[in-house]
């Protein structure tokens, strides 16, 4: 039985949005039991392979640093990461800010070989060859645009090349996003990053790493295309929003386009009656993306955004289900020893 501790209690939805979700999930994997940490509002979901953990606090979008380091030790975000963190439950998935989640994260979960610095991934819709592919970005949130060194971007591309695995990827390729593919392009930090990134793949036939990346070959490339891109939390994080916008704005302008007169809606019918684009939504629509991962962590740990619909939620919490490092542990620590000893 494969448990999951959800924080119930940071969904802006509201506690409709994850009793959906859950009651899908729950059909779907009949091996699952879900934890849920929050206040008298959760506890009708109290079921078969439903339990609820109490608390006291819930920390919001809008808490300051100091609010939430005042809310934490009670709060549902922190009880979340303390059940993984004891072995009560095998993974987390809380929805509350990056920056609670963090501070959870790091109170309760362990880093494996001394990881100073923890990323935040997540798998992100891209075509690549011709074929519709995810593509893992990281780090996305959890660190800033200047406190990382070469060798934790190094640690974050082999942190990156085992999530992918997870995602069906084979063979994957690990890029440095840049301003250009040049070896001279970049920041002083990417270029010596890039450095050790081709010393270790020298080194390590296991480690394939493409160069720098720009920004368009994130999301679509041919057969070289990286599967894996690495870059500081702060460029990340605008990357995957902006990205998140494109998509939309994608689907609006194409509703837009077959509203305009009666030709382009007969058009739009027909591709909605045929499912022309079935298979477009469902793989570029962002609830289908509804979880990051804490990578690095001895205990696997899902941040899913705060408001999300039902769909992302479970999305979420599949993710959650999904996620294992036990398979690929000591794989992880033996490459991560290797880069650690670089000079």
């Amino acid at each position: 039985m494969k448990k999951i501790a959800v924080d119930a209690m940071t969904i802006e939805g509201g506690i409709g949005l994850l009793a959906k979700a859950i009651r899908r999930e729950l059909k779907k994997h009949r091996n699952l039991e879900l934890l849920l940490i929050g206040d008298d509002s959760i506890r009708h979901l109290e079921g078969d392979r439903v339990s609820i953990v109490p608390s006291s606090e819930i920390i919001t979008g809008e808490d300051l640093l100091k609010q939430i380091m005042r809310k934490l030790p009670y709060s549902s975000t922190n009880i979340t990461a303390r059940l993984v963190g004891e072995g009560k439950a095998d993974v987390g998935v809380s929805f509350a800010n990056t920056k609670a989640v963090g501070l959870a994260v790091s109170r309760n979960l362990k880093p494996i070989n001394g990881l100073k610095k923890i990323p935040l991934a997540v798998a992100i819709p891209s075509k690549k060859d011709g074929q519709y592919v995810p593509v893992v970005l990281l780090d996305v949130g959890a660190t800033g645009l200047d406190d990382l060194g070469p060798k934790n971007l190094l640690e974050f591309g082999i942190l990156g090349k085992y999530h992918a695995e997870n995602f069906g990827l084979v063979n994957v390729r690990v890029g440095l996003l840049s301003n250009g593919t040049e070896a001279n392009k970049g920041t002083s930090l990417l270029r010596d990053a890039g450095t050790l990134f081709e010393r270790y793949s020298r080194d390590n036939f296991l480690f394939n790493y493409s160069g720098f990346v720009e920004g368009r070959e994130v999301f679509i490339g041919g057969k070289d295309k990286p599967d894996v891109v690495i870059t500081d939390g702060f460029t990340g994080n605008v990357l995957l929003k902006m990205a998140e916008g494109l998509i939309l704005l994608s689907k609006e302008a194409m509703q837009d386009s077959f509203r305009a007169n009666l030709a382009t809606k007969a058009a739009g019918l027909t591709a909605k009656v045929t499912g022309a684009f079935s298979q477009m939504k469902k793989f570029m629509h962002p609830d289908r993306y509804g979880g990051a991962s804490f990578l690095g962590l001895s205990q696997p740990f899902i941040k899913g955004h705060g408001a999300s619909t039902s769909f992302a939620i479970q999305t979420a919490i599949g993710l959650a289900h999904n996620s294992s490092i036990n398979g690929s542990k000591e794989s992880i620590m033996g490459e991560l020893k290797q880069a650690q000893e670089l000079s």
